[in-house]
């Protein structure tokens, strides 16, 4: 039972890409009393799928507890494989065009074009990770000059292999594509600072080349904080799924958003779970 589905009621839906026949929405979840004035911190959600049968409502929750703490917090939606007829290729383009977006219209949205965090989960995760680190996959037209990278990432069981041994290369309509844009492949220096929240026994995007992913990241010199969970699965985080891991990984991404100079002191936070013991 999805659980979130009456929380994007308090969204307010704007239309931010088309692409052919589709019409992308951002779900903005205002803070109270938000002005358009405001310089606020603003975390953009890319919904779980292997970019594929995406639960839009599914960082619902995220987004109510990011509003509550003076953010202004988007969910993206992006094209899906079945859905849409295309690869992830168009998903990566997506991507790149929401957070472009985002900064582009900082003023009208009310936030502050170098305070914005990109978070994600599985397919939704890697487009973060794509917007970060690759330097081209845009959707022609986009005002390229804008960049689209985020000022810091929230990833939830990532995507970060997409070559012959990872996750998903048999969906790329090129298995070069699938090899050029995967994050393993696209490590630097200079990436934004993220926290990885992971699973042991995932699945999906096997804990292993998460590890190996986290490792080359510190190797590079980026700011990279992995949060392992034993005997958990992919999903282990949502709402819907664990409440405990649900609070438990949202309040570590709070605390690292505050370390970031992104979110200011939890007054109310004293260390404990209140949604579950």
């Amino acid at each position: 039972m999805d659980r979130t589905q009456g929380l994007m009621d308090e969204a307010s839906p704007l239309v931010f890409k088309e692409a052919g026949t589709a019409k992308l929405r951002a779900h903005v979840f205002n803070p109270h009393g938000h002005q358009e004035s405001d310089q606020r911190t603003a975390v953009a959600f890319f919904s779980a799928g292997v970019w594929d049968n995406v639960l839009i409502s599914q960082f619902a929750p995220h987004c109510l507890h990011f509003r509550e703490r003076g953010a202004v917090a988007i969910i993206f939606e992006y094209r899906e494989l079945s859905k849409h007829r295309v690869t992830p290729m168009e998903a990566i383009s997506d991507g790149r065009s929401a957070l472009r977006w985002l900064r582009m219209n900082h003023e009208g949205l009310g936030v502050h074009p170098d305070r914005i965090v990109g978070a994600g989960a599985s397919g939704g995760a890697h487009l973060c990770l794509s917007a970060a680190m690759l330097d081209a996959y845009d959707e022609p037209g986009d005002p390229v000059e804008i960049p689209c990278a985020p000022n810091a990432m929230i990833l939830f069981s990532p995507i970060v292999d997409t070559t012959k041994k990872g996750v998903g290369h048999e969906l790329f309509g090129d298995p070069k594509e699938a090899k050029a844009t995967s994050p393993s492949q696209n490590v630097k220096r200079g990436l934004p600072p993220s926290i990885v929240f992971h699973g042991l026994n995932d699945r999906v995007s096997p804990a292993a080349q998460v590890v190996r992913f986290a490792k080359t990241m510190k190797r590079k010199k980026n700011d990279c904080e992995l949060h392992s969970f034993p005997r958990e699965g992919h999903s282990f985080f949502n709402f819907n799924v664990n409440m405990q891991h649900f609070e438990s990984t949202i309040n570590a991404a709070d605390h690292f958003l505050i370390g970031q100079d992104l979110l200011p002191e939890n007054e109310q936070d004293d260390g404990t779970n209140r949604l579950a013991s």
